[in-house]
C-alpha cells in the first residue's frame, strides 16, 4: 500500500457525535426544568449556539452557556454550570455512534502494516477527547493520538510531527477529516499529503459550508476501504 501513515480526525470521521446533540440538549433542558415547547425552543437555540461556536473553534461551553441560559431566565452559578457540563458529556458519550465501516477499515489498514494515528481537536476541557476516544472502543487500533489545543497547536503541526517521527514521506501520508478548512490547511502547508474529505452531514452546518479540494471525497468509510483496496 502506498500510504504508510494514516491520520484520522475523530468526530465526523470515525464517530458520529453530532446527530445526538438535540437529545443531549433535551437532557439538559429537562434537568433545568424546561418542558414541552419551551424545552424544544431551548434545544433549537442551543444547536444554533453550538454551530456558531464550533465555526470559530470555541468549545468552552461554560464560557458561552450563560448567554444561552440567560435567554430563558435560568439562574445558575459555577457549580451548576459544571454539573450541566458533566451531564452534557456523559450523555453525548453514551449516544455517540461509531461510523459504519470504521472497524473494518482499521483492521484492513492494520493488516497492511499502516501506522494509524488520530489527529483530533480538543473538546474545551482537557482529557475529554482522549476519554471519548477510549470509550469508543477504537483507541487500541492507534499508534499515536494527538489532541490539538492540548498536545500541539494545530493539525498541520501535528501531521508534520508524525511524518518526521515515523520517517515517512508526505506522499506516503493520508489525512482524513470532515471539515473543509482543515483539509485546506493541510493542502496548503503539506503538499503531497493525500487528503480525504468525509462528506458528513451534521445538525451543525457552518464549519462544513466552505469549499475545499481534497484528493478524494467519500460519503462513508466503506468508500475509503475501496480506495485502499484499489491502492490508488
Amino acid at each position: 500500500m502506498k500510504w504508510r501513515l494514516v491520520a484520522f480526525d475523530f468526530d465526523g470521521v470515525l464517530a458520529d457525535s453530532y446527530t445526538c446533540l438535540p437529545d443531549v440538549y433535551r437532557k439538559l433542558a429537562e434537568h433545568i426544568g424546561l418542558k414541552g415547547d419551551l424545552r424544544e425552543e431551548f434545544v433549537k437555540r442551543a444547536i444554533m449556539f453550538e454551530d456558531k461556536r464550533d465555526a470559530i473553534g470555541d468549545y468552552d461551553r461554560i464560557g458561552w452557556w450563560p448567554e444561552l441560559l440567560d435567554g430563558f431566565g435560568i439562574s445558575y452559578d459555577e457549580r451548576m454550570l459544571e454539573e450541566l457540563l458533566s451531564i452534557y458529556w456523559e450523555t453525548r458519550i453514551k449516544l455517540t455512534k461509531i461510523m459504519d465501516g470504521a472497524v473494518e477499515l482499521l483492521n484492513l489498514l492494520k493488516r497492511k502494516n499502516a501506522i494509524l494515528t488520530i489527529v483530533a481537536g480538543h473538546d474545551g476541557k482537557r482529557s475529554i477527547k482522549r476519554r471519548r476516544i477510549r470509550e469508543s472502543g477504537l483507541a487500541g487500533f492507534f499508534d499515536d493520538i494527538i489532541i490539538t489545543g492540548e498536545d500541539m497547536r494545530n493539525k498541520v503541526e501535528a501531521l508534520a510531527f508524525l511524518i518526521e517521527k515515523y520517517r515517512v514521506k508526505r506522499e506516503e501520508t493520508m489525512f482524513i477529516d470532515d471539515k473543509p478548512a482543515l483539509i485546506n490547511n493541510v493542502n496548503r502547508a503539506l503538499s503531497g499529503v493525500t487528503t480525504v474529505k468525509m462528506e458528513f452531514r451534521s445538525v451543525l452546518s457552518t464549519s462544513w459550508s466552505q469549499k475545499c479540494s481534497p484528493t478524494f471525497r467519500i460519503s462513508s468509510l466503506r468508500d475509503l476501504i475501496r480506495i485502499i483496496e484499489r491502492g490508488e
